[in-house]
């Protein structure tokens, strides 16, 4: 039995061997001939204009800056009829202070990523808007990110 054992553990050993330097012989073949990672140039313009012809980004109504804004979602009270967001702004000091609501105002968005927004709202979730640049690394230099929960 323990002769029968040591022969499986053999047999699963060699076979991850195998597998192993296989596939790290694929993956190098495969990173040679088509690449696995976009140019940092594509992933800085942003993959879904390269490889889609499409932006997801959320075009300003007006152009110019945005600045950074991050938005609390509120539930209805006695002095609101609705949810209503609150919000924090940061500016730069030469910059003027922008009212929260215009802010949101300036934002245009395709239909569908509206009703995708308004599905997944609730009271206590938090949006940051910025035109601030994101470091390369995180790969939304110029797209815009929703991230979930639950």
């Amino acid at each position: 039995m323990a002769a029968q054992l040591i022969s499986q553990a053999k047999a699963v050993g060699m076979t991850l061997v195998w597998s192993g330097i296989g596939s790290a012989i694929l993956f190098k073949l495969v990173d040679i001939v088509i690449g696995l990672r976009p140019s940092e140039e594509k992933e800085r313009e942003g993959l879904d204009i390269t490889d889609h012809g499409e932006s997801a980004g959320l075009p300003l109504k007006d152009g110019g800056k945005l600045g950074s804004h991050v938005f609390v979602l509120n539930g209805a009270n006695a002095a609101a009829q609705g949810m209503h967001w609150s919000a924090i702004t940061h500016q730069q000091a030469a910059t003027p202070l922008t009212r929260d609501d215009v802010v949101m105002q300036r934002i245009s968005a395709e239909p569908a990523f509206v009703n995708e927004m308004k599905a997944r709202m609730h009271p206590g979730m938090t949006m940051v808007l910025t035109d601030a640049p994101l470091s390369p690394d995180k790969r939304s230099s110029k797209d815009f990110v929703i991230v979930t929960t639950g």
